[in-house]
């Protein structure tokens, strides 16, 4: 285990043990992330001198798809005015700049009637509920029509750990020893709750799981509903379905800490210097998402939804006219990489739409490889971060 040095966190985190007991790992994840001296608040994520970079903030072609998919999901609902697009999880607000500016480059008439509103929990609200109710005030009350969209959200949610040993859930949970170092610890007056035995299922077939098991989901996708009367919800985040979530052979990797760009193994470890993620249990996603009347229409990779929306065509017009430089091209193509963004999933629901496939959701490629327009590099981007060496 971990010896929590004497810092701002780790003193909250101490308080926190002392007064209330064992804690569970979500509210360690949540203090260690999100507390005023977490690790949201204090440290800069993204970019070389961070710890990881996202699809948004690598390269802005990443956020001019994304533009072109809500362009052609405007169409589709029949250009409603107002269209909302509600961001969740907007970080430093690229991916919401770089998609406007898409729109307005290609010179869409969705761009009249969009009403963009991105919202972020570090600087607009201390809780994932707090957030939705941010969202509902802003929408005043009315239902919207249009997209719901995040990306690598769902992962940066406190999860719970669990065991399952001998048919029983073990929840695996934070306290501190007698010389106030921090430990791991089973309390078993936690590990029956109703809400883990209904997300874990049949513990039999995945004796010896351990790894995180993320409570909330339905509420999370409740407030989305509360939101939405109409229209579409893109999630783009790295996780699996169930049936390879809950294998031996991924469990241990499913809850992840980077450091510099370095994938670490230790939570306790630079409590509030480094993140901590766990991947997405999709299939879990997906059923909360249907309790409340979303129905998918897709579930793939991100390399094959960009490949969808006609990216390569989109990246042959503009290296061919010489407006990609194949240094530049390098950057592009790690959104497509399968071992890296490229493999994560992108799943794509629809509600009160009657829309009956993914396929209508395909714009023609004349469209991406004609009219759609590529925003700027800037200093928010990986790419424009490393050209400037």
């Amino acid at each position: 285990m971990g010896n929590i040095a004497s810092d701002p966190v780790s003193d909250l985190l101490k308080r926190t043990i002392k007064e209330l007991g064992s804690i569970s790992f979500d509210t360690f994840m949540d203090i260690a992330l999100y507390s005023k001296y977490g690790y949201y608040n204090t440290q800069e994520p993204f970019g070389k001198f961070g710890d990881y970079y996202t699809s948004p903030t690598l390269h802005p072609a990443f956020s001019s798809f994304v533009a072109l998919q809500i362009h052609f999901m405007w169409e589709i609902l029949g250009r409603p005015n107002p269209f909302t697009v509600i961001e969740i999880g907007s970080g430093c607000g690229v991916m919401a700049r770089d998609i406007i500016s898409s729109l307005t480059l290609s010179k869409t008439k969705c761009i009249d009637s969009l009403r963009y509103l991105a919202f972020d929990r570090i600087s607009q609200a201390n809780t994932p509920d707090e957030i939705q109710t941010v969202i509902s005030e802003t929408v005043s009350g009315s239902l919207a029509t249009g997209v719901v969209i995040s990306n690598e959200l769902i992962d940066a949610l406190p999860t719970k750990m669990v065991e399952i040993h001998k048919n029983e859930i073990q929840e695996i949970c934070v306290g501190l020893d007698s010389e106030n170092k921090i430990i791991e610890i089973i309390d078993k007056d936690r590990s029956e709750s109703p809400e883990l035995r209904d997300i874990v299922g049949d513990t039999s077939k995945i004796e010896g799981y351990r790894g995180p098991v993320r409570c909330g989901i339905e509420r999370w996708m409740s407030n989305i509903s509360n939101v939405l009367s109409k229209g579409f919800l893109i999630t783009i985040d790295y996780g699996f379905e169930n049936s390879i979530y809950y294998s031996m052979n991924k469990s241990h990797r499913l809850l992840q800490t980077y450091y510099k760009h370095i994938e670490t193994s230790n939570p306790y470890q630079r409590v509030g210097l480094q993140d901590i993620t766990a991947h997405v249990d999709f299939t879990h996603f997906s059923d909360c998402a249907q309790d409340v009347g979303f129905r998918s229409l897709a579930f793939i990779s991100q390399r094959d939804w960009l490949n969808h929306l006609h990216f390569e065509d989109f990246i042959n017009r503009d290296l061919r006219d010489g407006k990609v430089s194949l240094r530049e091209l390098n950057f592009i193509r790690m959104l497509t990489d399968p071992e890296g963004l490229g493999g994560f999933k992108v799943d794509v629901q629809e509600l009160n739409t009657g829309i009956q496939s993914y396929d209508e959701l395909i714009p023609d490629s004349v469209v991406s490889r004609n009219i759609w327009k590529l925003p700027r590099i800037s200093n928010l981007h990986m790419a424009g971060q490393l050209f400037q060496d």
